[in-house]
């Protein structure tokens, strides 16, 4: 396939629009859950095989937007690299100006993941093998928000830009973002997550009676992936907003999302 020839999306329907972001999201959630090790979600094996598959499913996400394109209308066309957020032009102003609000925006958590990585706490507090610290690492500071970024705004925004225009895809993305990570709550239920927060409340629901246990984990785990849907939303707004001011992919700015919600859950 021909990656720079011109397309447009202005062809499709809101609800072939919506139906493109859903299928895209849903995929990618899915290939977390195409490998059953029964490990917890931060095990070297569970990541290295999670990390694979988001990877395919990020080179096949192009071909699938690709499906939804049309080149009939010639007013509306740019360069497919171009929809994707692959471009030169004020490229050092897309770099720079994003960054520095991020860095702003983000000072405490930044500061925080700082000083825990210059102290080793950061290590210590998700593992204790330098192997499996890498691989977390490789995955929190890389993988996700390069998948995150490339699948959630770089994959979706394009189709939903002709109806929705710049506030709407900015009020309407990030809701696919936010409900992505609300299957978090299945690991958690699971009680397999092998973050310290579980551990913390199965420790605190072992001296309450079974009932009473499954009452308090459902509050935790609900309240907690609630919080978590509102709190990724409003970050993907802020990040749809920066993709389609710039027309660039920014993934620091999804990676530093990343100190600041370990910080909070783990």
């Amino acid at each position: 396939v021909d990656m720079d020839f011109s397309v447009n999306f202005s062809h499709l329907s809101v609800i072939e629009s919506l139906e493109c972001c859903m299928l895209l999201g849903f995929v990618l959630v899915l290939s977390l859950y195409a490998w059953r090790t029964g490990l917890p979600r931060n095990h070297p094996t569970t990541v290295k095989r999670r990390i694979a598959s988001v990877l395919v499913v990020c080179i096949f996400s192009p071909f699938v937007l690709l499906l939804f394109s049309s080149s009939s209308d010639r007013q509306l066309v740019h360069p497919f690299p171009v929809w994707l957020g692959l471009r030169t032009d004020y490229l050092v102003q897309a770099a720079v100006y994003p960054l520095l609000v991020t860095v702003v925006l983000f000072a405490g958590p930044i500061l925080m993941f700082l000083m825990e990585w210059k102290s080793g706490a950061l290590m210590d507090s998700e593992t204790d093998d330098l192997h499996a610290a890498q691989i977390l690492r490789l995955r929190n500071y890389v993988v996700a928000p390069f998948a995150e970024e490339f699948t959630f705004r770089a994959c979706m925004l394009p189709v939903l830009w002709p109806h929705c225009q710049l506030m709407g895809s900015v009020m309407v993305c990030p809701l696919f973002f936010g409900v992505a990570h609300i299957h978090h709550i299945i690991e958690r239920f699971s009680m397999n997550d092998g973050t310290p927060s579980s551990h913390i409340w199965l420790e605190t629901c072992q001296s309450h009676s079974v009932t009473l246990s499954i009452t308090l984990l459902t509050d935790f785990y609900v309240i907690s992936s609630v919080f978590q849907f509102f709190y990724t939303s409003l970050f993907g707004a802020y990040t749809s907003y920066v993709f389609l001011r710039t027309g660039q992919a920014q993934i620091f700015v999804a990676s530093s999302f990343t100190p600041s919600v370990s910080i909070i859950w783990c």
